[in-house]
């Protein structure tokens, strides 16, 4: 990130969304793609999953504002670390990139 233009337009891809917590974004706004969560697999009804293998718990899946101009998303996927899911839907993705202007 240290050399990175931040004038041009870009899409950070990053599979484990810890990282966002890190010290290392350097003034970058805008989208970070991520997975590595699974969604946690199992989520009881109106509760958050049990079973999350990043650091910070709000990291599950979906669109999380990170309040200083980057958007996290991470997306559930189709396959698994433990071979069950509960309540936590397979996802793939498809994002449109628009010219702005």
């Amino acid at each position: 990130m240290k050399r990175a233009d931040f004038s041009q337009p870009s899409v950070v891809l990053c599979h484990n969304p810890d990282v966002c917590d890190l010290d290392v974004w350097h003034q970058y706004q805008g989208w970070i793609l991520s997975g590595h969560t699974h969604g946690g697999q199992v989520r009881p009804p109106f509760l958050d999953p049990p079973i999350l293998p990043v650091k910070n718990p709000a990291f599950s899946s979906g669109e999380i504002d990170l309040k200083d101009g980057r958007t996290l998303y991470i997306n559930r996927a189709i396959g698994h670390l433990w071979q069950v899911r509960f309540n936590v839907r397979p996802e793939i993705t498809l994002f449109e990139l628009e010219k702005k202007g």
